[in-house]
């Protein structure tokens, strides 16, 4: 997180050096995808460094239709290759030493100016858009939910990110605490976490009691001892290897 603000500064300085063919080039293979409706790609890379850190991942493109991305990925050519015609070549195509040349060069130029602007208002488009998505993402990022998913595991609408989720992990660390003989029991653990992380109980992950958690989570093995003549079921778990 400490390094986002180094890594745009970056990206600024590497897109300030480049021709406008180049932009083009990143606009196609980094921003336009021939994906739509296809499932997201998900890398399997992992983040370097052993900084405790918070690490994200985000990718932010315009998904088209294969045929679409071909169609606009062809437009945006054209548009460069107008751009170098009109800075580099237009005096060698266009007689303006005569009166009718010049009449044609203007027309040409109107149907540039047209070509152009029309381009320009699909693009700018694409900006507003993008910028309407990031600023949601950031009022989005505000809520408890979001809170919630990114510390907790607890899933926005429901469901639960077990093995990143917060009560999986004091479950964990009171079995380092607590275990006998590689199991622990689970009413020493609940009391533990009640003391230190009240705020964490099974109703906030969805579930009725611990002993569904443990179940819903797929995390865990669990014990049961019955001693009868009503005594209570003693309950251990133990973290699956």
């Amino acid at each position: 997180m400490s390094k986002l603000q180094a890594i745009r500064e970056r990206r600024i300085a590497e897109v300030s050096t480049k021709t406008l063919g180049q932009l083009a080039g990143a606009l196609e293979q980094g921003y336009l995808s021939p994906t739509l409706g296809q499932p997201d790609r998900v890398s399997d890379d992992e983040p370097q460094g052993t900084s405790n850190e918070i690490w994200l991942r985000h990718t932010h493109c315009i998904e088209l239709s294969p045929e679409k991305h071909a169609e606009v990925v062809a437009d945006i050519k054209a548009l460069v290759a107008l751009r170098n015609e009109l800075v580099h070549h237009f005096l060698e195509v266009q007689d303006i030493l005569s009166i009718e040349g010049c009449v044609k060069a203007d027309r040409h130029l109107d149907d540039c100016y047209e070509r152009i602007d029309r381009s320009y208002r699909e693009m700018h488009g694409w900006a507003t858009t993008g910028m309407e998505a990031k600023q949601r993402a950031a009022a989005f990022m505000q809520t408890p939910e979001f809170i919630d998913m990114l510390l907790h595991g607890i899933l926005p609408g429901g469901g639960v990110h077990w093995e990143a989720s917060t009560i999986v992990r004091l479950l964990r660390e009171a079995e380092t605490k607590l275990a006998n003989d590689g199991w622990t029991l689970l009413k020493d653990a609940v009391a533990l976490i009640g003391r230190e992380h009240p705020d964490h109980g099974p109703r906030r992950y969805g579930c009725n009691g611990w002993r569904h958690l443990l179940h819903e989570s797929r995390q865990f093995l669990l014990r049961k001892e019955r001693f009868g003549n009503g005594m209570p079921t003693l309950v251990w778990y133990r973290t699956k290897a």
